[in-house]
């Protein structure tokens, strides 16, 4: 699968960035899949926060050691962490692709691999610039 860049833009703290979320995120239609791509500290779990607020959620945190967690309101946001997990595909395939509905947001952090699905897939790339200035680009899948 190739991608391409639909935008990228700077944020220099957690305002900007939760402003971008709000005027780039807001307009996506459900459902969709984003990949979240950045080193250890980038804001991957920020965003996906940010993502969740925008949706009703508010208790969105890590999920590095369940694997995943399914939030339920305006959307449902299926949040999975593949840090620890060795065989994504399988996992993938076993435990999330039954639950996407029409309404659903999937968000992805250090998934090693895009799947072949039929909906939107993104994904989101966050560079570190600097301690608090984020280069964010998106592309599509």
């Amino acid at each position: 699968m190739g991608k391409e860049l639909i935008w990228q833009c700077y944020t220099d703290d957690e305002y900007e960035s939760v402003k971008l979320m709000e005027n780039r995120f807001n307009s996506l239609n459900r459902p969709y899949a984003l990949y979240l791509e950045g080193e250890l500290g980038a804001g991957k779990t920020f965003l996906c926060q940010q993502i969740a607020k925008l949706n009703g959620i508010e208790s969105l945190t890590s999920s590095s050691f369940l694997n995943f967690t399914i939030h339920s309101c305006k959307s449902k946001i299926i949040h999975v962490d593949y840090y620890y997990n060795r065989t994504p595909d399988d996992f993938f395939f076993s435990n999330i692709y039954e639950e996407i509905d029409d309404n659903t947001i999937i968000l992805s952090e250090w998934c090693p691999e895009y799947f072949k699905l039929n909906i939107s897939q993104f994904i989101v790339k966050i560079v570190l610039v600097n301690e608090s200035r984020r280069k964010i680009s998106l592309y599509s899948v």
